[in-house]
């Protein structure tokens, strides 16, 4: 076992084994990245025909996830006359109209999230954990089974693959630092910060190129093809000649507009902060300020500006960050400090510490 702590890269001096450290760390990442990417072939597929009558929940769970279609069927609900708003304190309350008549004309959804809605709700426990998307779970299973067959969202296999690949390349990052500090614990030098800290930003990277989008290609280009059809139809039907109605006066304003088909999908299309600014801005400010006293929703996507700005994410995907990459970055953090001190007598004995 002597070949194990005498070897080319158990006696590579420090500096020089941070430089080829560096290097396999970069060939790596280059590598699980273009792995990675070769998992999602979508975009080779052609892109599905828009329906003629598209579901709006539907298009709302594939932009941003269960809190977008909760979203989406809510602000149905409110068109409808069947919910209504009103301020209460900080917050707003959302509950069901004196009047439900037409409620046998809802889709399932709909009136499923209508039975949700028997006590009046805060905006900010409609979104909490066990709200109104925990209660719609069922129909987002649905949307999730049949977008999948469309390839338009990451598939498990792709998922099991980006993990195979988090995985190889981790063993090798975390394999070959580890290997190095061991060999200068056991000639006693223990000065292994620098590498300790590159093994750490290498690994941070590589969970950052390994985590796919929840959306595969094909339909992140189905989206925004969505996007490009509908742009016209938002602005359009958006921009009436009224004065904008405040949330003092919701009553009034719910009884002053009809149910427009349109507008409910359009708000699954862009997120209910494409009501920002126009007539309807009173539908999008209580939802505003339930994603900020929530922090945010996790999961969402953030590729619609409308729907990200309303308090969607990411997708992520999409939504929140792990918390083994939170605490990567605190790493990469001290590698930018410690990288300064370069040209002391100190950071060089940090470096040479490697087991040289």
């Amino acid at each position: 076992m002597e070949w194990l702590a005498h070897n080319p890269i158990a006696d590579m001096h420090g500096p020089a084994f941070l430089f080829f450290y560096a290097v396999v760390i970069g060939l790596t990442l280059g590598a699980c990245w273009l792995a990675s990417r070769r998992l999602d072939w979508t975009d080779s597929m052609p892109l599905p025909v828009i329906p003629s009558s598209p579901d709006p929940h539907e298009i709302a769970y594939l932009r941003g996830g269960e809190n977008e279609v909760a979203r989406s069927v809510i602000f149905a609900l409110l068109q409808r006359g069947l919910l209504q708003i009103r301020q209460q304190g900080n917050d707003f309350l959302v509950e069901r109209a004196a009047d439900t008549v037409g409620h046998k004309t809802l889709k399932p959804i709909e009136r499923h999230a209508l039975d949700w809605f028997a006590g009046p709700q805060t905006t900010t426990q409609i979104f909490r954990q066990g709200g109104l998307s925990s209660h719609l779970t069922s129909f987002c299973g649905a949307y999730e089974q049949h977008l999948g067959r469309e390839h338009l969202l990451k598939t498990p296999e792709t998922s099991r693959g980006a993990r195979l690949i988090l995985q190889c390349g981790a063993l090798l990052i975390f394999g070959l630092g580890a290997y190095k500090t061991l060999v200068a614990f056991s000639r006693g030098r223990f000065n292994v910060l620098f590498l300790v800290i590159l093994g750490a930003v290498g690994l941070f990277f590589l969970f950052k190129i390994c985590r796919l989008p929840r959306l595969s290609r094909r339909g992140r280009a189905y989206l925004e093809r969505l996007h490009l059809a509908f742009d016209r139809l938002k602005y359009a039907t958006l921009t009436p000649p009224s004065p904008r109605p405040t949330v003092e006066g919701e009553a009034a304003a719910q009884s002053a507009y009809a149910f427009d088909p349109t507008l409910p999908l359009i708000v699954g299309l862009f997120g209910v902060g494409a009501l920002a600014g126009t007539p309807y801005d009173f539908y999008q400010q209580p939802f505003r300020r339930a994603a900020l006293s929530n922090g945010g929703d996790s999961g969402s996507s953030s590729s619609t500006g409308c729907g990200s700005s309303c308090g969607s994410s990411s997708d992520s995907a999409s939504s929140g960050s792990d918390s083994s990459s939170g605490g990567s970055d605190s790493s990469g953090s001290s590698c930018s400090s410690g990288s300064s001190c370069s040209g002391g007598s100190s950071c060089g004995g940090g470096c040479g510490g490697c087991g040289s």
